[in-house]
């Protein structure tokens, strides 16, 4: 379904979901939203333009930077350096990684003759509300600068 058949105008870019209930309330553990409490729009009409705040997955950089400085001669100095990424080696939950869709709604379903037909329910089972992979690991890089 296209917004242009949809809504019968090619002003939209997208077709907005119905918010049904809270999609931050009553949560499995790891989730960040109920895809449940989202519909389809009746036909011809917008879903809710002004979504409700869904609380996602945090983001925390944690880096570090370690500088020694050697002094040779008066005007020649060698500096070791120490630079970590992520230092304390957290990965981050994402969603939308790997082209998955876990944060995409469906609302097409399949009959058993291979019709297809506007579900009242969220049909994308990747979209369970937990991100489908984390990201992040630790980078370590050592440098010496000569200085004169």
């Amino acid at each position: 379904m296209t917004p242009d058949t949809w809504l019968g105008s090619n002003a939209y870019h997208a077709i907005l979901p119905l918010v049904t209930c809270n999609p931050g309330k009553h949560l499995h553990a790891g989730s960040y939203f109920n895809p449940a409490c989202f519909a389809p729009p009746t036909y011809g009409q917008q879903g809710t333009l002004e979504q409700p705040y869904v609380h996602l997955p945090a983001y925390a950089d944690t880096d570090l930077g370690l500088y020694k400085n050697f002094h040779l001669h008066e005007s020649q100095n060698v500096q070791f350096r120490v630079t970590a990424t992520n230092f304390i080696n957290h990965p981050l939950r994402q969603f939308g990684l790997a082209g998955i869709g876990d944060e995409s709604l469906n609302f097409t379903g399949t009959d058993a003759n291979g019709n297809q037909f506007l579900s009242p329910t969220n049909t994308n089972s990747t979209t369970t509300g937990k991100p489908g992979f984390t990201t992040g690991q630790r980078q370590v890089m050592f440098a010496l600068k000569y200085l004169f």
